[in-house]
């Protein structure tokens, strides 16, 4: 039940919170037929019926929120942008069928190592050393610099970061990845956890130094999720699905909310236009061109030189100019859009089994 008012309030949202006020950025909204609505309603519950709600390993944590927050948002937006045909229905029922098997792949019983391959100390050393190492990479590259960046001035930062990472090479953008999304985030819950809260102001820190030097608005609210998530996590994960689906529906009642009162649209679009609908929409985006176009390939990645791409550039920046009529905008997208973006349906099903792999490892 509270699955299906999230669904509902994703719906609304879309409709009458963000979509009258960024229609001009390509979120438009189409006049679905009952069916299609019917559809889209019924694809979305559907991993409800064999997902577990309790919390009992980490990769539990990882499905309901790629759950919650892309697999949700994508069958919204796409029934609302796109007509009803074969196609869309063939993408839902493989999108689906991702879905259904990674939790299969995640139930196949698991072993347990009889003693940890490191020590507490030693996975200390290991993680703070990484850490620097990168830091200083990217500081080489860059600079030592910690600033705030306007909202409004975050893409110009990006066509610099750009621009930059040209110059310097491919690793400084692995190593500020990798910062932004493993270490910091990482250390940031070890303080939280381990009550260091030295750890805590650090982890924020090195990330609002990655906010001034790339522009991604991401970096700046990754605290405040890990903390939700350590909140939720209290009572070793009982109902963690539930609590999951039902804080990002208070979350969009409560932007909605502020935004009536100060008759503004800044919370919708921060909060439920970027973290929910635009990785819909992309997912959508990315359907639509890449369905009647050539793959990618990977031809941009680790397979450039092997595959001959039919791109000058990567999907992101394709899709940023097809859709969004920017060249210079890079439309990053979610796991599913970029597999499709690259192999289609193949590709679907074969990045699905390699997550699935990774996280019964993990």
């Amino acid at each position: 039940m509270v699955t299906l008012l999230y669904v509902g309030l994703v719906q609304w949202s879309y409709v009458y919170a963000v979509s009258p006020y960024l229609a001009y950025l390509a979120f438009v909204v189409g006049a679905p037929s009952v069916l299609a609505l019917t559809l889209s309603f019924m694809f979305a519950l559907l991993p409800v019926l064999w997902m577990r709600v309790e919390f009992d390993k980490p990769s539990d944590l990882v499905q309901w929120i790629m759950y919650a927050t892309v697999y949700i948002p994508a069958f919204v937006v796409m029934y609302r942008v796109l007509p009803l045909d074969q196609g869309l229905s063939i993408f839902s029922v493989a999108l689906l069928g991702c879905q259904w098997g990674l939790g299969r792949i995640l139930n196949v019983p698991h072993f347990r190592l009889k003693s940890p391959l490191f020590s507490q100390t030693m996975f200390s050393a290991l993680v703070y050393g990484a850490t620097i190492v990168l830091y200083a990479h990217v500081v080489i590259a860059f600079g030592f610099q910690i600033r705030w960046v306007s909202l409004a001035d975050v893409y110009n930062v990006r066509y610099e970061y750009r621009d930059s990472i040209i110059a310097a090479g491919s690793t400084v953008a692995y190593a500020v990845s990798w910062l932004a999304n493993v270490m910091n985030p990482l250390l940031f819950a070890l303080g939280l956890t381990r009550r260091k809260f030295w750890l805590v102001v650090l982890s924020l820190s090195g990330q609002l130094m990655l906010y001034s030097i790339t522009g991604l608005k991401s970096l700046l609210f990754s605290g405040l999720f890990l903390t939700v998530i350590v909140f939720v996590l209290r009572s070793r994960g009982s109902k963690f699905g539930t609590s999951i689906v039902a804080g990002l529906s208070f979350v969009i009642l409560l932007s909605v909310l502020l935004d009536k009162l100060a008759n503004t649209a800044v919370f919708s679009s921060l909060f439920i236009r970027r973290e929910l609908d635009m990785s819909g929409l992309l997912t959508t985006y990315y359907f639509e061109f890449f369905r009647d176009n050539p793959k990618a390939m990977l031809g941009h990645s680790i397979l450039k030189g092997i595959v001959r791409s039919s791109y000058q550039t990567t999907p992101p920046f394709i899709i940023g100019e097809a859709f969004f009529g920017n060249p210079q905008m890079s439309a990053n997208a979610n796991f599913w859009a970029d597999a499709f973006a690259n192999f289609g349906y193949i590709g679907l099903f074969s990045f699905a089994l390699l997550l699935g792999i990774i996280l019964w490892l993990y």
